[in-house]
């Protein structure tokens, strides 16, 4: 998470686990409003800011929300008008003067995603390219990509993952997707290790023995390249959007 106030060094005490599944907030606490929309409980989190005469101790309760940054930063303009900014993805509001929450009373921030929006449609690229030269049978095109983008590519410029990496989600699937093919070209090297190995011993009438093999092997190989993955990698991305947002709130309760 993103430094609460510039210049600045936070040291991170503690932190409360993140709440899952459908627990909605309905109410805010300290000297700033809850977000009235569909918000997920975060936790707490207890910081200390070192600054001129000693540190201070901060407690925060964080909320999530998938509405964007702007919308939320836009609804609390309304609300609480002392406002700063270290940058677009980070908007601090103080509460009321003199008060012991005055400073830092609610931050909105977002996290980077960690994925690019080649991250996200490269696989698919590559399948209809593919397509296009009769290496993989598929009948999605590029207009079908820029769905794909239209739908799932705030998950880079938008989004960030509080409960998992996004970018290890899709390491693991795009393996996944290639385990067959992995699998049938470790196959073929074996055997050309073992052709090898036959032919420096001179071998030959058994090196006969592997060639239908062989050619079963090489078979294999171009079969699995030729099967589309496309569906498999939406349901990965389906997965991913299923976790994410787009904006964080910290509200500071003591």
């Amino acid at each position: 998470m993103r430094n609460f106030a510039s210049k600045t060094i936070f040291t991170i005490i503690a932190a409360a686990g993140i709440l899952l599944g459908g627990q909605w907030a309905s109410a805010g606490q300290g000297a700033a409003p809850l977000y009235p929309g569909p918000v997920v409980s975060g936790g707490e989190n207890t910081a200390t800011i070192d600054g001129e005469g000693g540190g201070e101790t901060r407690t925060y309760k964080i909320y999530y929300t998938r509405d964007p940054l702007g919308k939320v930063v836009a609804w609390y303009e309304g609300k609480m008008p002392d406002q700063s900014s270290d940058g677009t993805n980070r908007i601090v509001f103080n509460g009321p003067r003199g008060s012991s929450l005055e400073y830092d009373a609610v931050v909105i921030w977002r996290n980077d995603s960690g994925i690019t929006e080649s991250d996200i449609v490269d696989p698919l690229e590559g399948e209809i390219a593919s397509g296009a030269a009769g290496v993989v049978k598929t009948d999605h095109t590029w207009k079908d990509l820029e769905a794909v983008k239209a739908k799932y590519g705030y998950l880079a410029d938008e989004a960030f993952f509080p409960h998992f990496s996004a970018e290890e989600k899709l390491a693991a699937c795009k393996e996944k997707m290639g385990g067959d093919v992995g699998s049938a070209q470790q196959d073929q090297v074996s055997l050309q290790t073992t052709l090898e190995e036959l032919a420096r011993q001179g071998r030959y009438a058994e090196m006969q023995q592997y060639m239908s093999q062989a050619k079963q092997l090489t078979s294999n190989t171009t079969q699995a390249m030729s099967v589309s993955h496309w569906d498999e990698w939406i349901a990965c991305l389906d997965e991913i959007d299923a976790g994410a947002f787009r904006s964080a709130i910290s509200i500071r309760i003591k």
